[in-house]
């Protein structure tokens, strides 16, 4: 009887706690628009990085819709193609945005969000973007999505700041395979 009333009590707690941790206040989600919203933050949760250091964002999308799944659609390599731009403003107030490239064919992969469900992937960020210039950097994404039927859509997430400091970043690792995620 004991066992069936410590899981009676644990099992709402613990449902309660990954919906606050789906939510967290630390962080910050882009407006919605169409039922979606995008949030971008630096892996890690760091909030600053040495001069030419590999940087990777964590991507969150979420659909606060109650009844309709959304899908988004990922190329298999780090690139920012016609569903996908960054801006990037220098710590001089100038665009280093990467360029947009024309979408691959037959190279990538479909996602489901279910109603009110949130999808995370990391993007790595510095094999398309140096970051060679001290001062913070101001990052905004946006991403072209679609509904069951619904004609698409672009959502755009929150403005992300990070400081890049002094010092050259150095490593013995063997470098990045280039995909992202």
């Amino acid at each position: 009887m004991k066992t069936y009333f410590v899981w009676l009590i644990l099992v709402p707690i613990l449902f309660a706690l990954k919906a606050f941790s789906a939510d967290n206040p630390a962080r910050e989600w882009g407006a919605i628009s169409n039922d979606v919203q995008i949030s971008l933050r630096l892996k890690d949760s760091v909030d600053s990085i040495k001069t030419n250091e590999p940087c990777s964002l964590w991507i969150s999308i979420r659909t606060v819709s109650t009844n309709k799944t959304l899908y988004i659609h990922r190329w298999l390599a780090s690139r920012v193609d016609s569903s996908f731009m960054i801006e990037v403003i220098s710590p001089s107030g100038k665009s280093v945005s990467p360029a947009a490239e024309p979408a691959p064919s037959g190279s990538g992969l479909v996602y489901s969000v279910p109603p009110n469900q949130i999808y995370e992937y990391e993007f790595k960020l510095s094999d398309i973007c140096k970051f060679n210039e001290v001062g913070t950097y101001t990052i905004v994404a946006k991403k072209c999505i679609s509904f069951n039927e619904k004609p698409v859509c672009w959502v755009t997430s929150n403005p992300l700041s990070f400081t890049v400091t002094p010092g050259e970043w150095k490593t013995t690792n063997a470098p990045s395979s280039g995909y992202g995620f």
